[in-house]
């Protein structure tokens, strides 16, 4: 990363807040300001690496240095990637079928 002097960034760019592809072709939201703030502090330019969240991970472990756009953590994800402490709650949690809880 820094021998190119670039930060390349995957992002599925369909998750606002996060990380949003906007018309004109740029990406905007949360994390991509957290990842433009990354890159100057380490004195590089950002490159965006458009994937879906299919394709996520593999075109992380490819392409890119770092993942952004509301990426949830989860065991398999985990197993692949480090992730950073959690810097927001936005509500989402899972649920369970009642039929499915022993009563």
């Amino acid at each position: 990363m820094l021998a190119r002097h670039a930060l390349r960034i995957c992002t599925t760019g369909d998750y606002k807040p996060y990380s949003f592809l906007r018309q004109d072709g740029q990406f905007e939201g949360i994390d991509i300001d957290l990842a433009e703030s990354l890159a100057k502090s380490l004195g590089a330019k950002t490159e965006y690496v458009k994937t879906s969240w299919s394709n996520l991970m593999n075109d992380f472990i490819a392409k890119c240095d770092i993942a952004v756009g509301g990426v949830s953590t989860t065991l398999e994800r985990q197993k692949r990637a480090f992730f950073t402490e959690a810097y927001m709650e936005d509500g989402k949690t899972p649920i369970v079928r009642c039929d499915d809880v022993d009563k």
